[in-house]
C-alpha cells in the first residue's frame, strides 16, 4: 500500500517497523510510550513488546529476550519501562521491575506475596497500567469481587513504592 502521493507533503516518509500478519500497537494509545531521544518509542507486537528506532533506517528490538510480558508502561520522561512478574506459586505473587530504556537493565523495585500490603486482594493481580511523574507510585485498575458478590466493581489500586503500601482509591 502506498501512503504517499504527489499531493503529500515534501520530505515525508513512512516507515514500517514490523511485517506482522497479527498486527501490532502502541502499547496504551492514551499514554506517553516514547523514549526520552523523542525517536524511539515502544509498542506491542503479537511476540511482545518492542523499541522502534526511527532514523535513517527504522529497525526495532525485542524489549525483553522472552518476550512473554505484556503488562508494560513507559514512563513519562521515557527513561523506564516498568513491568511485572507474576507467579501463581503458594498462593500468588507479584514483583514489579523497572527498566532503564537506555542501558537495558532491571531493577527490582516491589515484591508480594498471597495479598497486597494494606489491602485484601490478591498481590498476582496487580500489574502496573501507570505510573505517577514522579516514578513513586504505580496504579492500575483491579476487579474488587471475592466470586460470589453480584456485580462487584472495578476499583483503583495505587501501590506507593516507598512504603510498600497498595490503597484502593476508587
Amino acid at each position: 500500500m502506498n501512503f504517499i502521493d504527489a499531493r503529500s507533503p515534501k520530505g515525508i516518509r513512512v516507515s514500517q517497523p514490523v511485517v506482522d500478519p497479527k498486527g501490532a500497537g502502541l502499547i496504551y494509545p492514551d499514554m506517553p510510550c516514547f523514549l526520552r531521544d523523542g525517536r524511539s518509542f515502544v509498542f506491542l507486537g503479537s511476540d511482545g513488546p518492542k523499541i522502534c528506532y526511527l532514523g535513517r533506517k527504522v529497525r526495532t528490538r525485542k524489549l525483553f529476550e522472552d518476550g512473554k510480558r505484556r503488562s508494560v508502561v513507559v514512563t513519562f520522561d521515557g527513561r523506564f519501562a516498568y513491568y511485572a512478574e507474576h507467579s501463581d506459586r503458594k498462593g500468588g505473587s507479584v514483583t514489579l521491575f523497572r527498566k532503564n530504556l537506555e542501558t537495558f537493565r532491571s531493577e527490582k523495585l516491589f515484591q508480594a506475596q498471597g495479598k497486597l500490603p494494606g489491602t485484601t486482594l490478591p498481590a498476582k493481580k496487580f500489574g502496573p497500567s501507570t505510573v505517577s511523574a514522579d516514578n513513586r507510585r504505580v496504579a492500575t485498575g483491579i476487579w474488587l469481587g471475592d466470586g460470589k458478590t453480584k456485580d462487584a466493581p472495578i476499583g483503583i489500586v495505587v501501590l506507593d513504592l516507598d512504603s510498600g503500601q497498595a490503597r484502593i482509591v476508587a
